[in-house]
């Protein structure tokens, strides 16, 4: 029996976001469109809008596009 196709809805967030190693989530900024924080056994990341982003960040990538899944569809 064959599987029916899936839809997946993007939406893409506007403006220019950045990825951020940062030491503490104490002080980060979450009144953007968006933050994110991810902590792993090894470090803390921030994904935020690129204006927000704190200026004592460890390192830090600029130039990033921000999606978000909107919904997915089954057809039927």
């Amino acid at each position: 029996m064959a599987s029916s196709p899936a839809v997946l809805r993007l939406r893409v967030f506007p403006g220019a976001y950045s990825v951020c190693r940062i030491a503490s989530a104490s002080g980060v900024d979450e009144s953007g469109r968006l933050a994110f924080l991810s902590r792993t056994d090894e470090e803390l990341s921030l994904v935020c809008e690129s204006a927000r982003a704190p200026a004592d960040a460890l390192a830090r990538e600029d130039g990033w596009r921000a999606l978000e899944a909107a919904g997915c569809e089954i057809a039927s």
